[in-house]
């Protein structure tokens, strides 16, 4: 029977595909079984079209690996989700058809279902300009940072800084050359501060020209220095762009790992303190939450 190669999370079990791995014998066989219930039939795997997948195989002693693909073995000896005897009936083949098909059908929903929530929850914690994680995503992550935090035997504790970035006159780029270079700017700066960073540091779009950012360092001294670098890779990223350098001001605050340290919002309200001393002294600077 003719078939579309579909490969349609919700098919009917009405309609499945099946690939048959056996000798010319076998395959005559059973072609003739499962034809007039199938949608698709194939006789061998470069029948196959490249975008789509059988939903049962039926061999003796072939092998197909495919964990979404429901084996029918009959006789022989090997892994298969139904075994028949050697010589079944039309009737034993058609059900063993129908009820695998249902199950891989099910499985298949299931694992596009899961995959569709995972796609929500990955854009509930994401910046949808920058692509960098958002607000919710930096809350869960520093309330987890900190309290995960703990001293490992035998070496001294690290330090959690938690470092505020904000362009400075970034209003200025709206008003005199319109919003899209705003959001071009915004984008480039969270991408240059993002790779100023070590695999592991957090990077987040805490909301307008706002990055928020978590790390981990050996030595209180080497924080100001890390965060130094990657407050001046930004202009220069956005002077190679083509734009205007725009500056930009830190605050942060840290904690060693182990220390009691006030709460996420406290934390939080610490750097961002030391942030607007740095605005109030000028701008383009890195200050540390005294």
């Amino acid at each position: 029977m003719a078939g579309n190669g579909r490969n349609d999370e919700n098919a009917s079990v009405d309609f499945f595909r099946v690939l048959l791995l056996g000798t010319e014998a076998q395959r005559r066989e059973w072609v003739g079984m499962v034809q007039p219930m199938a949608s698709e039939v194939w006789q061998s795997l470069a029948e196959i079209p490249e975008d789509a997948q059988p939903d049962l195989v039926i061999t003796e002693t072939g092998v197909y690996s495919n964990p979404e693909v429901g084996i029918i073995r009959i006789g022989g000896q090997g892994p298969a989700n139904v075994h028949l005897p050697d010589e079944p009936s039309v009737r034993e083949l058609h059900l063993a058809c129908r009820l695998l098909a249902e199950i891989v059908h099910l499985r298949r929903q299931q694992r596009f279902a899961l995959n569709q929530q995972q796609q929500w929850r990955d854009a509930a914690f994401a910046d949808a300009l920058t692509g960098l994680p958002n607000r919710r995503a930096w809350d869960k992550a520093l309330l987890h940072r900190l309290r995960g935090r703990e001293t490992v035997a035998g070496l001294p504790p690290r330090v959690i800084v938690l470092a505020i970035f904000d362009l400075d006159d970034f209003k200025q780029v709206n008003e005199k050359l319109g919003h899209a270079a705003g959001d071009a700017v915004l984008k480039i700066a969270g991408s240059t501060i993002l790779s100023s960073m070590r695999q592991g540091d957090l990077v987040a779009r805490l909301g307008g020209d706002e990055y928020g950012l978590l790390l981990t360092v050996p030595l209180q001294a080497a924080a100001a220095s890390a965060l130094d670098r990657a407050r001046a890779a930004v202009p220069h990223a956005l002077r190679q762009a083509g734009f205007l350098p725009i500056t930009a001001s830190v605050g942060f605050a840290w904690a060693e790992e182990g220390s009691a340290f006030p709460d996420p919002p406290s934390f939080f309200n610490a750097a961002d303190a030391a942030l607007h001393q740095a605005k109030r002294e000028g701008k383009n600077r890195t200050v540390e939450f005294k």
